[in-house]
């Protein structure tokens, strides 16, 4: 309760969304947004909770029917540092695309342990 899946795109940067809690960081996770329709998509803004859950290794994809995947030019990181601000991720081309997905394949320390 608290951090649901709509908290993503509220431009609230006081919400949250989370999944369930994880003590290791070798969890991997996704979200995926569903824009709706094919659009032009030239970056993508992440809005952390302080230092704390933000991925460490991880990838952006984009996708017209959700279960195919494409990994976006230029968009993998490893070893990532979460600073506590905004990380705007701006890519080389723009994608055409009706989701975008944030695939963490290692995470960062959460509060829970």
């Amino acid at each position: 309760a608290g951090w649901e899946a709509y908290k993503v795109t509220d431009n609230n940067p006081n919400t949250v969304w989370s999944s369930v809690p994880r003590s290791g960081e070798l969890n991997s996770e996704w979200i995926a947004l569903d824009l709706g329709s094919t659009k032009f998509i030239g970056s993508v803004s992440l809005i952390p909770r302080g230092t704390l859950s933000f991925p460490k290794d991880f990838k952006l994809q984009s996708s017209n029917d959700a279960v195919t995947w494409t990994d976006i030019p230029g968009q993998s990181y490893s070893g990532y540092t979460n600073d506590g601000s905004v990380h705007a991720f701006s890519f080389g081309s723009s994608v055409i695309a009706r989701y975008v997905r944030v695939l963490a394949t290692r995470l960062g320390m959460d509060d829970t342990g």
